[in-house]
């Protein structure tokens, strides 16, 4: 299993949940005592990330609520370019400025923050609710470039990439009849060493 610092790594959701089920600074207290049941058992504790929205304030919140990193958990933003309908964005402007926007969410976190590699988004098949068109894989590619750039001049060590597979919320990374590797391979290219002998097969 991961570790960060010697301790079991775990991802949480929305510590928003912890906090409304417990009461205020209930998230703190119950990630607390799950560091020191962990400290029980041997461990130096746990290193917790807090998945948050995309504001500035939500990004700061998560310190509050005792994590250690945070990421968004999927950006979908244009940059501050008018989006083509307000349920509608383009993914090429989501692609352009993914890395202003982790930069910038970087600046306004108290902890840890992380780059998410956005795999698109259309929730038609659920809720008729928002759609990002004209994902393609050099789109992402470009998201992917700019996460190792911030990596390397943030010194992060940590990239986020989600989701996957959500395949009815229309965004998915996984082979697909679409893309076919497209996105895998995209993120290979990105971060791999390329073997002298080539890439396995796909």
């Amino acid at each position: 299993y991961m570790q960060v610092n010697g301790m079991p790594y775990m991802s949480i959701w929305d510590g928003g949940c912890l906090e409304r089920d417990n009461g205020r600074g209930g998230c703190k207290r119950m990630l607390d005592k799950a560091r020191a049941m962990a400290r029980a058992a041997g461990y130096k504790g746990i290193y917790f990330l807090g998945q948050c929205g995309q504001s500035p304030a939500d990004v700061k919140r998560q310190a509050a609520f005792g994590f250690d990193e945070t990421v968004t958990y999927h950006y979908l933003g244009t940059g501050g370019k008018k989006p083509l309908s307000p349920c509608v964005h383009d993914f090429a402007d989501v692609a352009a400025s993914s890395y202003d926007y982790w930069k910038a969410a970087r600046a306004a976190a108290p902890t840890e923050f992380l780059p998410n590699l956005s795999t698109g988004w259309d929730d038609r098949p659920w809720h008729d609710g928002s759609e990002v068109r004209g994902r393609t894989v050099e789109h992402f590619r470009r998201i992917c470039r700019d996460a190792k750039r911030f990596v390397e001049e943030t010194g992060t060590q940590r990239v986020t990439l989600a989701p996957l597979q959500e395949w009815g919320g229309g965004s998915y990374a996984e082979p697909n009849g679409e893309f076919g590797f497209g996105m895998f391979d995209a993120v290979r290219d990105t971060f791999g060493e390329k073997p002298a002998e080539g890439w396995p097969q796909n």
